[in-house]
């Protein structure tokens, strides 16, 4: 069964986006079932989605992530601990991985523009950071509602 996600739009402006996925690990041994529920804050950074490659076609691709403010707020101060000359030379690597028995990991990862490749999907937000997502990734997170939190257990890009 291929991955799912399931979103939800509550009327305080909250997003719920549950991923559930079945299948087997990497040695193809043994069965999984994964589902995962994360709820963020109110969405506040929203992006234009392009592809790498050169398109003709003036369709617009659908956004695929939102930053909300505290992840916007971690991001911004991340560019200056980067030493980026301007906010337009950070890029983020968003990637989703198989993870054995437990389901999916996610990565993110400060990119060099030079390591965007053809069929990335980037993401440009009007603070100055830009995603860029593989194909494979997309399907994953699109919807996803990006979110940071302090928390001393478990806190970090959610």
């Amino acid at each position: 069964m291929a991955p799912a996600l399931y979103s939800n739009t509550f009327a305080d402006g909250t997003h719920s986006n549950v991923f559930s996925s079945k299948g087997t690990d990497s040695d193809g041994c043994n069965e999984y079932s994964s589902k995962s529920d994360s709820t963020s804050e109110k969405p506040m950074t929203t992006s234009k989605l392009e592809s790498s490659k050169s398109s003709k076609s003036s369709k617009k691709a659908p956004q695929a992530l939102v930053v909300a403010e505290s992840a916007e707020h971690k991001l911004k101060e991340m560019m200056g601990v980067t030493g980026t000359s301007t906010s337009e030379d950070l890029v983020l690597r968003l990637a989703v991985k198989p993870g054995g028995c437990s389901g999916l990991s996610y990565s993110l990862q400060t990119i060099e523009k030079s390591d965007i490749r053809e069929d990335d999907y980037i993401e440009k937000f009007p603070f100055g950071v830009s995603f860029a997502i593989d194909p494979h990734s997309f399907f994953y997170v699109f919807g996803t509602v990006l979110s940071y939190s302090n928390d001393l257990m478990g806190g970090g890009f959610k």
